[in-house]
């Protein structure tokens, strides 16, 4: 993959979340584009769904569900889930050891459309995924924010354990509830090329599967049942 040939030549314009941008795409960069010196790379970061083909994105890295039709995906895995708070929100309101706990408890709310989902904690019951609703004192609309905010001590959240790594072993984030995280995240590469997809645009499909692959696992854990 890492074998310079002159054929790669040309732009890709690419679509990442945001977090993947910053802390995973944007610092091994170098090494691509030290490969392959005649590609051009157009990297767009936004939490947003984009339209692969309207907007002319040549590949996509969706986290989540897929339901565009007439779009071509190839897997990457699944995102293990965790649930965080900071230091300073325990301290004020206590460490949840039970569901029935989160009564008390607020829980930072995300919501692309700013509020138009009622907040709530996921987790799995044994049978099936469920929500149990919760209060929130803030919602916001974006990965950066969502963050933030839990850092900040403004409520418990849900979220991909690669992109808050850094943050618990740091100790600016605890993990809470560890039985009971909600429901792992699809990673997928998502393209319009149908089977002719251009050698250069292949190539950096297949360096963002390398660089995914060691946070995704092939399939997500049995869940706990809960007491």
């Amino acid at each position: 993959m890492f074998q310079s040939t002159s054929s790669l030549r040309g732009r890709v314009r690419i679509d990442l979340p945001v977090t993947f941008s910053r802390d995973l795409v944007i610092p091994r960069l170098p090494e691509l584009l030290a490969a392959h010196r005649e590609i051009e790379l157009e990297v767009s970061t936004t939490d947003r769904r984009v339209d692969v083909v309207r907007e002319g994105f040549d590949c996509v890295l969706r986290i989540g569900a897929l339901t565009e039709p007439g779009l071509i995906a190839k897997r990457l895995g699944v995102m293990p889930m965790v649930n965080c708070a900071s230091p300073g929100y325990l301290q004020k309101y206590g460490t949840p050891r039970t569901l029935d706990d989160l009564e008390w408890h607020y829980i930072v709310h995300y919501s692309q459309a700013l509020g138009a989902e009622p907040p709530g904690f996921e987790y799995h019951d044994g049978e099936r995924w469920r929500e149990r609703p919760m209060k929130r004192r803030v919602t916001v609309n974006t990965a950066d924010a969502f963050l933030g905010a839990c850092v900040a001590g403004l409520g418990i959240i849900q979220t991909p354990r690669a992109g808050v790594r850094a943050s618990l072993a740091a100790g600016a984030l605890v993990e809470v509830l560890p039985d009971h995280p909600c429901e792992p995240m699809p990673v997928s590469l998502v393209h319009a090329h149908a089977r002719s997809v251009p050698k250069r645009v292949r190539a950096v499909m297949g360096w963002l599967e390398e660089l995914v692959g060691p946070h995704v696992t092939a399939s997500a854990p049995e869940p706990r049942r809960t007491a």
